[in-house]
């Protein structure tokens, strides 16, 4: 599924990835009626490029006055064009492989022949104009030694709840830019040695 990468542009924070996308998610397909009908038969020609970004922005997570999650995200306007650069290479990488049409997740941006992949360049994005996925949410316990930059200290342990130990990607202080899978690996490996070591 994950068979190569790309990481010459690395420098604008981009990462891009194979990968492939569950049928049920077929809305990147787009069009609708027959039209999807038909790009949804030909499922089994469809590669999918993963435009990875460790995009500037940040969220908050808080509880309002009643008690109730609050989960705030906003994408800069630089993003979204980091991003669209990002779909224009990816693009770019199908249609050198043979692709027919391509995808590319913006607004307003229907299938597009590989004759027609400059429109992408032209488009002029804003955050709400990008039809975004989000696997690996991270940071939401970020780890801080400082209580008050932080839910976990370094042993995975939440500074408000001793007993509370954290071991996923929630915890990570910032994106690693990559696929979090090994680095989730290694931090929940460490956090489990540190507990049986306090437990023996």
């Amino acid at each position: 599924m994950q068979s190569w990468s790309v990481d010459a542009f690395s420098d604008r924070r981009l990462f891009l990835e194979a990968t492939a996308t569950p049928v049920a998610f077929g809305a990147h397909l787009g069009g609708v009626g027959a039209e999807l009908q038909e790009r949804i038969a030909r499922y089994a020609h469809l590669a999918v490029i993963g435009v990875h970004l460790s995009e500037r922005a940040s969220g908050r997570v808080t509880l309002d006055r009643r008690g109730r999650l609050r989960i705030r995200h906003h994408l800069g306007a630089d993003d979204a064009q980091t991003l669209r650069f990002g779909i224009a290479r990816a693009a770019e990488i199908h249609v050198a492989a043979g692709a027919r049409e391509v995808y590319p997740q913006l607004a307003h941006l229907g299938a597009l022949s590989g004759e027609e992949l400059d429109r992408i360049e032209r488009t002029r994005v804003r955050p709400a104009q990008l039809r975004l996925e989000g696997f690996h949410p991270m940071g939401t316990a970020r780890m801080d030694a400082d209580a008050r930059r932080g839910v976990v200290a370094a042993s995975g342990e939440v500074h408000d709840l001793s007993g509370l130990y954290v071991a996923d990607s929630s915890i990570f202080p910032t994106s690693p830019g990559v696929n979090p899978m090994l680095t989730v690996m290694a931090c929940a490996r460490r956090v489990a040695a540190q507990l049986a070591t306090r437990l023996s």
